[in-house]
């Protein structure tokens, strides 16, 4: 678990993955981690992403396409309304 540096890393996936947290984008990535938490925490309420009962890879990623669609409609929709809370709409 303690590697001394990345070349040491046996698994291929996770040295692409500590490769990727050394790039630029990554680490705008690892700095912005907490709002995208918030925005996976809305679509996990507001679109049931937690326990979906859908089996099979494709089929769930066509689950979290349609998801994201839904919500950057809803975000266009609140951008013409002029709302600016990220709260539930029940909240509002």
């Amino acid at each position: 678990r303690k590697a001394n540096s990345i070349e040491s890393f046996k698994d291929e996936s996770r040295y692409k993955n500590a490769l990727f947290m050394q790039s630029p984008i990554g680490k705008n990535l690892y700095k912005n981690r907490l709002k995208i938490e918030q925005l996976f925490s809305i679509l996990k309420g507001l679109y049931n992403l937690e326990n979906p009962r859908l089996y099979g890879q494709k089929r769930y990623e066509r689950h979290i396409k349609w998801v994201l669609l839904s919500y950057l409609i809803d975000e266009f929709n609140k951008v013409n309304s002029k709302i600016s809370s990220r709260k539930y709409p029940w909240n509002l």
